[in-house]
């Protein structure tokens, strides 16, 4: 088993438009996509579709955290994640038949200093469960 380590998890909207972006108007979104991302979890995705068991560990906070780890979930992918104060970021991809893709990628959260030093424990620990 493979553990992959996502540090600054997000939850991915994808904003499907279906006219040409104009600024400084209201514009109406046709379709959304949500998912949960961040590099680890793109990995751990790449491995289940290669049909090798993993588990995807990291931080989240807040109700995107808990929405992020629902995705998991629903997607099917192993996960054990360690919580934090802060609340996961969003991110935001615009796909505009205009111009393209353009993003949008909030910060991530402050993690403490108290809580940045169990993350290698939380690390091994998950992957000898394995």
């Amino acid at each position: 088993m493979i553990t992959t380590v996502t540090l600054n998890a997000s939850i991915d909207k994808a904003y499907h438009m279906t006219e040409k972006i104009e600024n400084g108007t209201v514009m109406r979104v046709a379709k959304t996509d949500n998912s949960a991302g961040g590099k680890g979890l793109n990995v751990a995705r790449v491995i289940k579709l290669c049909g090798v068991d993993s588990k995807a560990t990291g931080l989240v906070g807040g109700f995107n955290g808990q929405y992020l780890e629902s995705l998991l979930d629903a997607d099917g992918i192993n996960h054990e994640f360690g919580h934090i104060r802060g609340e996961t970021r969003s991110c935001i991809n615009i796909l505009d038949p205009g111009y393209g893709s353009t993003e949008y990628l909030e910060g991530g959260c402050n993690v403490t200093k108290r809580r940045r030093s169990r993350l290698p424990k939380q690390i091994s620990r998950n992957h000898k469960r394995q």
